[in-house]
């Protein structure tokens, strides 16, 4: 009832029921994991580089500790794609948390904000480096990340701004991102990270652009796994994502 009381013109989750479902599934953690805390990523991330419980720092969070959203220097909590779960917290509070969500069929919720609504007293924000967005600026978070996540804009519509697709080619709530394309300084470092995992598996790798690009032809899917299996098999600190595509398709520098 959530789902179809919702826009889709605010998230495209609001338009398929197996994505809307499958962003609550993290709700029963508590019921199946015996541990004091939980790190929780959606699986549009990258785990980048391994890290600890001090990355966390001192004072770790009594509920949860999530990222912010478009801005990178917010203390908003935004973004629960990449989450510290309080597992003993959680599952105090299960029966009560179920009753909030249930409790909003009329006005409907995401999972982050009944996550972020529900714990606000309990609720912290991670360290950006835990979880990047490749739209993000500060050098700093792109040098020492840990994880990134491809929040809203997945691998392959970045390669499609790469391609110089127009801004009209994406739904409305993503074309703020897409706008910000040139100031987009460290998105090929992180597409690289996406690029070295995915290149490992071709097959997956050519469903993955099947499903990105089948609609529009073999040739754009064969133009999708020559660039991730490129990029994937760079080495060192100065990437270069568009001289990995032919000329024709270039309408941006990255």
């Amino acid at each position: 009832i959530m789902r179809l009381n919702g826009n889709p013109q605010h998230s495209h989750l609001f338009a398929d029921r197996g994505n809307y479902i499958g962003t609550w599934q993290r709700i029963d953690i508590p019921l199946f994991i015996d541990a004091e805390y939980v790190m929780f990523v959606d699986s549009d991330t990258i785990i980048s580089e391994t890290f600890g419980m001090h990355n966390f720092r001192l004072n770790i969070s009594p509920g949860i500790a999530v990222g912010p959203g478009l801005d990178e220097k917010s203390r908003a909590p935004k973004d629960v794609g990449v989450c510290l779960f309080n597992v003993p917290k959680l599952r105090e509070t299960y029966d009560l948390f179920l009753k909030f969500i249930k409790s909003h069929t009329d006005s409907p919720l995401f999972d982050k904000d009944a996550y972020i609504k529900f714990y606000a007293d309990a609720t912290q924000i991670l360290v950006p480096i835990l979880t990047v967005k490749p739209y993000w600026e500060a050098n700093r978070n792109f040098q020492q990340r840990k994880i990134v996540h491809f929040h809203g804009l997945k691998p392959h519509d970045f390669l499609k701004i790469f391609m110089g697709y127009p801004v009209e080619s994406w739904a409305k709530a993503f074309r703020t991102i897409v706008k910000k394309k040139k100031t987009m300084l460290f998105v090929c470092a992180v597409m690289h990270d996406f690029s070295k995992f995915v290149s490992k598996d071709e097959e997956n790798l050519r469903d993955y652009c099947e499903y990105a690009f089948g609609k529009e032809g073999e040739n754009k899917v064969d133009i999708c796994i020559k660039f991730f299996l490129n990029l994937g098999a760079e080495e060192g600190g100065n990437k270069k994502c568009t001289k990995h595509l032919d000329a024709s398709f270039l309408g941006v520098t990255a």
